[in-house]
């Protein structure tokens, strides 16, 4: 007896892993106790140092970041991109974990404003995979929704953890940590399938030129970014959103300090880390 064959669409499935790739990159439990981490016993990093040497570090490098992000992105295989920014994720939660200095902490700051700067890349990829514009709103919804529920479910866990009585935030870092791993599998398993099986029209188009290789292939390049450069719209959007969003960033930058310093003032051992961000996000 044959069975009938199953029949996929291959572009809904490389979009439904991308979509559940951003749920998997958001899922940090370690994210909203992030300070209180790294000043535990077992990083012994001081606020002041955070505060002046390592923060604001992510600002900065996000800011310089984007906007060759944005005007590359367009130039450039969009998936690179979202490769680039996954294995920058990977990176932040090592650094993170193991880093032992200041140094160590500023690398994952940029690692993380790379990650940051490349979160547009999976936007741009999905609409060079949907190529219909009322379709690409409807999914670029369900992505965002996805990520944010991923960031929420994640915060609650990582509170049920302390409620629970599990207050080593190392826990909380490595289930991080795996979600930035299975992450990356995912972003390689559908570069794999993107190359396999995705339709010719989803593909970045070139012409014959664009394909080789050497100096012809730089120089196409360097007058598709002259052309991205003299496009005035393209560089105010550019710099609209890295300031509004560095704005933003600052603000997620130093709200934990806030917070551990009216604990402190306070006396309240008690954390709301995870469900007060839970509920922003």
């Amino acid at each position: 007896m044959h069975w009938p064959a199953m029949k996929v669409d291959s572009t809904k499935v490389v979009i439904f892993l991308l979509i559940f790739s951003g749920f998997l990159k958001e899922f940090r439990p370690i994210l909203p106790f992030m300070n209180t981490y790294l000043t535990s016993s077992n990083r012994n990093f001081t606020d002041d140092a955070l505060n002046h040497q390592v923060y604001p570090v992510w600002t900065y490098s996000y800011m310089a970041l984007l906007l060759p992000v944005l005007l590359l992105s367009d130039n450039v295989h969009h998936f690179t991109f979202v490769i680039i920014g996954t294995f920058g994720q990977l990176c932040t939660m090592l650094a993170m974990i193991y880093g032992t200095t200041v140094a160590c902490l500023q690398i994952m700051e940029i690692a993380y404003g790379l990650t940051t700067a490349c979160d547009i890349s999976s936007m741009s990829f999905l609409f060079f995979v949907v190529g219909d514009l009322k379709k690409f709103q409807k999914i670029i919804s369900m992505m965002r929704a996805v990520t944010l529920l991923g960031m929420c479910i994640s915060y609650v866990i990582g509170q049920l953890f302390l409620w629970f009585g599990v207050t080593d935030y190392t826990v909380h870092a490595y289930v991080s940590l795996t979600a930035s791993i299975a992450t990356v599998l995912l972003i390689l398993f559908i570069c794999l399938l993107r190359k396999v099986c995705l339709k010719p029209r989803t593909m970045h188009r070139r012409t014959e030129n664009d394909t080789k290789f050497g100096i012809h292939f730089l120089t196409v390049l360097f007058y598709r970014l002259k052309k991205c450069y003299h496009s005035i719209f393209v560089i105010k959007w550019s710099i609209f959103w890295a300031i509004s969003t560095c704005g933003y960033l600052q603000v997620v930058n130093y709200i934990q300090l806030l917070w551990s310093n009216l604990q402190d003032k306070n006396d309240n051992s008690t954390i709301y880390n995870g469900i007060t961000e839970a509920v922003q996000a």
